[in-house]
């Protein structure tokens, strides 16, 4: 029995097994005080007892910035909850883009991405207490530099209506403002 204090929210203790079980709803440092009877009556002293209940470490980070091939690219991840300092920044399901690659001591993705496209995965990291993130989906764009396509023009007939389009890539589409 819990003779004074009281069990953080969602865990109880059976009176019949002395086991505390539940899903804890809060982070809290609970004290409180336990007493057993036996099948004669006699009750025990009370045992002063505490828990810690910690959030679990979760990955914060939920969106990460667009990129462009050839030019380099910083982001750092973020974790809260657990023990930290966090560490074993690890991506769990699909890949980085082609040039990247993220320290799994500090959570950084850096370097120079070759390729575009879009890159989706799932990272998880620790906390110093051995504790695991569940995996946290992210995606990055990578976008190639922006540039006209058109290499050349056909020529044209003196008097002529004359029309080309000229073509670009990259960047983010559509284009505008062609000067």
């Amino acid at each position: 029995t819990v003779s004074s204090g009281s069990l953080p929210a969602g865990l109880t203790l059976s009176s019949a097994t002395g086991v505390i079980s539940g899903t804890p709803t809060t982070a809290v440092n609970a004290s409180f005080s336990v007493t057993v009877k036996d099948s004669a009556g006699s009750t025990s002293p009370a045992r002063a007892l505490s828990i810690t209940i910690t959030a679990g470490v979760t990955v914060t980070t939920n969106s990460l910035p667009n990129g462009t091939a050839g030019v380099s690219y910083s982001q750092t991840l973020a974790a809260t909850g657990g023990t930290p300092p966090y560490s074993n920044w690890t991506v769990t399901t699909g890949s980085l883009p082609n040039g990247l690659t993220l320290n799994s001591a500090n959570g950084a993705i850096g370097g120079t991405p070759t390729t575009g496209g879009t890159y989706s995965f799932s990272v998880t990291v620790k906390d110093s207490a051995g504790s695991t993130s569940p995996a946290q989906a992210l995606s990055i764009t990578i976008v190639t530099p922006l540039a006209i396509t058109t290499t050349s023009l056909p020529s044209a007939v003196l008097g002529t209506v004359y029309s080309q389009t000229l073509a670009a890539t990259g960047g983010t589409p559509p284009y505008s403002n062609w000067t």
